[in-house]
């Protein structure tokens, strides 16, 4: 099975922050997705580092959690746009 590469600290970082630039309740869906993905991901405190299944988890979830915050904004601007249109007429 062939696995996604492992993105980098730093480019989590990057993906994380740019989101949360675009959120005005930022700090809300940080906290949201540190709390998920640990749950979800770490089990053992085995060493300092995470191993390559939690890796993975920790990148698929991350991934997940923007992709449907993104969705959901989206959404939520489209009905709000919509409302103001029927709201001039």
């Amino acid at each position: 099975m062939t696995h996604p590469p492992s993105p980098s600290d730093q480019e989590l970082r990057n993906l994380a922050e740019t989101n949360l630039k675009n959120s005005s309740d930022g700090g809300y869906i940080y906290n949201m997705l540190v709390e998920k993905c640990f749950s979800d991901c770490i089990l053992h405190f085995r060493g300092h580092t995470l191993d390559e299944k939690e890796e993975l988890c920790i990148f698929r979830c991350v991934e997940k959690t923007l992709n449907a915050t993104q969705r959901i904004r989206k959404t939520t601007q489209k009905f709000e746009y919509e409302k103001s249109l029927a709201e001039e007429l």
